[in-house]
């Protein structure tokens, strides 16, 4: 696993464990995180955000260890992961909860597709030919 690998399974996992309303991270799921960091170290041993990370994980109490990894991994998105991105405000909007933003991105990426499958649609639905003809 890569150290930006990490940082998108990391941020998963705490969108997925709704980390941002205040949860903590419990003995287990502290294990589960330093499991995946073994697997960076096996290729990057010296990754500044796994040492960050588990140095967190080890000296922050229970009810912070969330809430500083959360920031750890805050910084690595806005200053490592973010700017190698082909479309950095698109990457921004994304972490910053823009789902205004990111929705209109993803739309404007789509539309063409969009386009050509409402012709299909526009085609079947205008065509004289029977029903039967469009089955799958």
């Amino acid at each position: 696993m890569s150290p930006n690998e990490f940082a998108y399974w990391l941020q998963g996992y705490f969108e997925l464990s709704n980390f941002s309303t205040g949860g903590k991270l419990t003995l287990s799921q502290v294990e589960i995180v330093q499991r995946h960091i073994a697997l960076v170290r096996t290729l990057h041993p010296n990754d500044v955000l796994c040492l960050k990370v588990e140095v967190a994980l080890q000296v922050a109490n229970e009810l912070d260890r969330a809430a500083l990894v959360q920031k750890l991994l805050a910084d690595q998105f806005e200053h490592v992961i973010d700017p190698q991105h082909p479309d950095p405000k698109a990457a921004d909007a994304a972490h910053a909860g823009d789902f205004d933003a990111e929705l209109k991105a993803m739309q404007e990426a789509l539309k063409p597709i969009s386009d050509k499958m409402q012709k299909v649609v526009n085609d079947i639905f205008s065509s004289t030919r029977p029903p039967n003809v469009y089955r799958c």
